[in-house]
């Protein structure tokens, strides 16, 4: 409980003008929805306390920023839509951000760099993965059929994940040059596959939209459930070592959905999935299988400019 206490208009002299002190009490959280709090923090419990400074680093002058990422140098990255761009930001040193990458798409959706510090980034819809150099300067390495690139991630090998909608499917690029073909590693036969981190061993954990499960990739290509969870869609995931060489999954999710047999919010029962791994590689039976692992030549034909992105979009 909070005690607040007010002197108003106090004098020293008696006399007419006089005025009591008042107090009141503030309890709870609700109490403090008509008050405008600048540098403080208001808990759940109504408790009060100093927040932490935030200071604007830049104004992209666009509706959304999507990603952000920091190259080895601690210079931060952040793509933005709907004009599909890439900022580039320094705050160390104060200089204005800059707009080092102009995809012609409608957004990128994620950045992501390899152990060379060398800059990625996936537009959407209907676009592609891109080598960006310091200058600014693209080359189109990977351009799949999908309509969305979500997620990208790198293992300790260099090798590429793509998470992609509306197929939801995860593709590795192991050579990252123009043209790259692929591999399929997960086909979880739900809509999008919205997120991705990387655990130890070089497995990869991927978050799904449609059924909110959260898959792991072995480093071999094998995918498996990990977690059933009962929301929809899982929009954030990050991975930090456990105990005897573990993983620690913290995943954020959105829209709890109803399921046959489970009423809103209840969690699947301990070691159920909804999918079945063989002993071939990269082959997931059941809910959610995968297709085997293969080739998969880029696609030549896309539409150009985000005219034409929009376009896609609505027929």
């Amino acid at each position: 409980m909070l005690l607040f206490v007010m002197l108003a208009g106090m004098s020293l002299q008696p006399g007419p003008m006089a005025a009591a002190s008042r107090a009141w009490v503030l309890r709870s959280r609700g109490d403090f929805e008509n008050m405008k709090m600048e540098g403080v923090a208001l808990s759940p419990d109504g408790d009060v306390t100093l927040s932490g400074k935030a200071t604007v680093l830049a104004d992209a002058a666009q509706p959304n920023l999507w990603c952000l990422a920091r190259d080895p140098s601690g210079t931060l990255y952040a793509g933005s839509g709907n004009d599909g761009r890439i900022l580039r930001v320094r705050p160390e040193d104060g200089s204005p951000s800059e707009v080092i990458f102009d995809s012609q798409n409608l957004g990128v959706q994620a950045i992501a760099f390899d152990s060379r510090g060398r800059l990625f980034a996936a537009t959407s819809p209907r676009g592609g993965v891109y080598l960006i150099s310091p200058e600014g300067m693209s080359v189109l390495i990977f351009d799949p059929a999908d309509l969305y690139i979500w997620a990208l991630a790198f293992d300790s090998r260099d090798r590429l994940y793509v998470a992609t909608g509306r197929k939801g499917r995860v593709f590795r690029v192991d050579s990252l040059a123009p043209g790259a073909a692929a591999t399929i590693v997960l086909d979880g036969r739900e809509d999008n596959i919205r997120s991705l981190a990387v655990g130890s061993d070089d497995a990869i954990y991927a978050g799904s939209d449609q059924n909110g499960i959260v898959y792991r990739i072995a480093a071999s290509g094998k995918s498996s459930v990990v977690y059933d969870t009962p929301m929809r869609e899982i929009t954030a995931l990050t991975v930090m070592p456990g105990p005897k060489g573990t993983d620690l999954i913290y995943a954020a999710a959105l829209a709890p959905v109803q399921r046959q047999g489970r009423a809103p919010g209840q969690a699947a029962p301990p070691g159920v999935t909804r999918v079945r791994v063989t002993a071939e590689e990269g082959n997931v039976e059941g809910e959610g299988q995968a297709e085997e692992g293969g080739e998969r030549q880029p696609t030549q034909s896309r539409p150009e400019g985000r005219q034409a992105a929009q376009e896609s979009l609505h027929g």
